[in-house]
């Protein structure tokens, strides 16, 4: 054996380490140097080392997992879901890997993929609390309540404040209020001084109609940077009716972010609601920034209107939120042809028989056609703000909408034999989001005017609350005309050939309203800011009444006022004294 052979053999014998041993302590010291680098955050660096472990091993799903999770944490979602991928498939017995996929998804909104990789993760580690709240999270947002409480529930912990704080969200969504607030009560145990428990409790005492104890969870939830208590610390001050306060609160709130439009918006209502339009007016502008909400238009090419002289443009005015809303404003329109413009109004497919016979309006059009040309466009509720509408301007003339000859007609004929006191009644506006909470009422209110000699009852309800028809007593007879008006063109023609309407906070208030209709409508103790406050008429409708609630929740005095005042008409109609 030559003397290069005896040594190679003496360096064995020795426990000199084989190549592919060098290579695995190599790999493990590049892969400590390359974590290391990653949590220092020398992002590139370290990928840089991952690249080269896996040019070695192209197996090590440790490797593609961390370098995954390196591009999602710098925000390339698409290309850290795919490596994290490529991690599972290397060894999907991971739990941690299937998390991270699950965020790498949620960053891109794929949002059911999102809760198959929670799901999976879950499979492989069922003790993961973190991975239960965030399915919980993504399920509640993809609005699906009970799946996310179940994954809120198995969260759960003695110390998790932060899971009773969702568990008590999503059981608010459900309805299940009283459990909702056991759920927050028991975070708020957890750790007293946490702002969201109390705001969480604030917001279910506010949905149940007891704004001095929401008022008492806002409160302790203000902070000084926290604009968002003091603005829900406004909200329930106004529903108490005490409106400067309210005002004030949103004042905080925009003080410590002035571009919180949230905080703007609830101080236009406010200030509405006080009269006070020149500001109020303004401030309601912001609501083209609130999350969630997109202005019509706002997609169009063509710029937005903003007051100047229109003389020879053609303005499209593109109707905003609701049928009511629609009603109201819409007698902006002729105002802008006044000055020279010619109108293209683009209304609810509803409205659009009705609104296209008003005066000073060149063409009516709905959001499902083709628009026509045009030059300038403006949401239909900016206009009150473009005209510098004050409470001694605004436009009242009326009657600014009329229904058709033939549904007069039609509905003359109909009603020919039901002599008496016409009324119409609605009592139900559309239960989504906010707006309804309080304004509407239930159908027996107006039993007592039902059973009135000389009264006969007709409901022009339509949608929810319909139903209610079906529960009348023995001897109550409404005639149900609602469910035979196919739009509010035929809506009106009733209308036209009834003495009075009679309804709560709704579209039928403002039909009446616009149609020039003696109208009377009952109202929660703290309104829509259209209403304002004490007064018992209303400047935008001058054949209307406005009955008021004393106390929140409280219609007996109203519908006591009202039965009254229907029996002082029916005594005007016989000649009584």
């Amino acid at each position: 054996m030559n003397r290069k052979r005896r040594r190679t053999a003496a360096k064995a014998r020795r426990g000199a380490t084989p190549a592919p041993a060098r290579a695995s302590v190599e790999a493990g010291d590049t892969l400590r140097k390359a974590q290391a680098l990653h949590e220092s955050g020398r992002f590139e660096d370290a990928a840089a080392l991952y690249e080269r472990i896996l040019g070695r091993d192209p197996r090590r799903s440790d490797v593609f997992h961390r370098i995954g999770v390196d591009a999602v944490d710098k925000g390339d979602w698409g290309a850290g879901a795919a490596l994290i991928r490529k991690a599972i498939e290397a060894n999907p017995a991971v739990a941690s890997y299937h998390v991270d996929l699950a965020r790498a998804l949620e960053h891109q909104d794929r949002l059911e993929e999102t809760v198959e990789a929670y799901r999976r993760a879950l499979e492989i580690d069922p003790g993961d609390a973190r991975a239960h709240k965030a399915l919980g999270h993504v399920l509640n947002v993809l609005d699906r309540p009970a799946e996310a409480e179940a994954a809120f529930r198995r969260a759960l912990g003695p110390d998790d404040m932060e899971a009773y704080n969702y568990l008590a969200v999503v059981l608010k969504a459900q309805g299940r209020l009283d459990e909702a607030i056991e759920a927050c009560r028991k975070a708020i145990g957890i750790d007293p001084g946490d702002a969201r428990a109390h705001k969480n409790l604030g917001h279910v005492l506010n949905v149940l109609d007891r704004p001095a104890e929401a008022e008492a969870a806002f409160r302790r939830a203000l902070g000084p940077d926290d604009m968002e208590a003091y603005n829900y610390l406004a909200v329930v001050l106004k529903a108490q009716g005490r409106l400067d306060e309210a005002i004030e609160a949103c004042r905080k709130a925009i003080g410590i972010k002035p571009d919180y439009a949230e905080g703007h918006v609830h101080l236009a209502d406010c200030l509405l609601l006080d009269g006070q339009f020149d500001e109020g007016l303004r401030e309601y502008e912001w609501r083209a920034r609130l999350r969630d909400v997109t202005l019509p238009g706002c997609h169009l090419a063509q710029p937005r209107w903003d007051g100047a002289d229109p003389a020879g443009k053609t303005i499209l005015v593109v109707g905003e939120q609701g049928f009511g809303d629609t009603i109201q404003f819409c007698r902006y329109a002729p105002l802008i042809r006044a000055r020279g413009a010619r109108v293209v109004l683009a209304v609810q497919p509803a409205l659009k028989d009705l609104c296209s016979r008003m005066d000073g309006v060149d063409r009516v059009v709905t959001s499902h056609q083709p628009l026509p040309e045009f030059d300038l466009h403006v949401p239909l509720l900016s206009l009150p703000f473009l005209f510098g509408t004050t409470l001694e301007t605004v436009p009242a003339q009326v009657p600014y909408l009329r229904p058709a000859p033939e549904h007069i007609a039609h509905w003359r004929e109909t009603l020919a034999d039901k002599p008496g006191l016409r009324v119409g009644i609605a009592w139900q506006g559309t239960p989504v989001g906010g707006a309804d909470r309080g304004r509407s009422l239930d159908l027996e209110r107006f039993l007592p005017i039902a059973r009135m000699p000389g009264v006969r009852l007709f409901s022009l309800q339509k949608g929810h609350g319909h139903e209610q028809l079906g529960d009348l007593p023995e001897g109550v007879g409404i005639a149900d005309l609602g469910s035979r008006c196919a739009t509010f063109d035929d809506t009106a023609g009733v209308m036209a050939n009834l003495d009075l309407v009679i309804t709560s906070d709704t579209s039928v208030a403002h039909l009446a309203g616009a149609l020039g209709r003696p109208v009377w409508v009952a109202l929660k103790r703290s309104p829509d800011w259209r209403w304002l406050l004490e007064r018992a008429d209303s400047p935008w409708y001058p054949t209307m009444r406005l009955f008021r609630q004393r106390v929140s929740g409280e219609w007996d005095d109203v519908f006591e006022a009202i039965s009254a005042a229907v029996a002082e008409r029916l005594g005007e109609r016989s000649g009584a004294p």
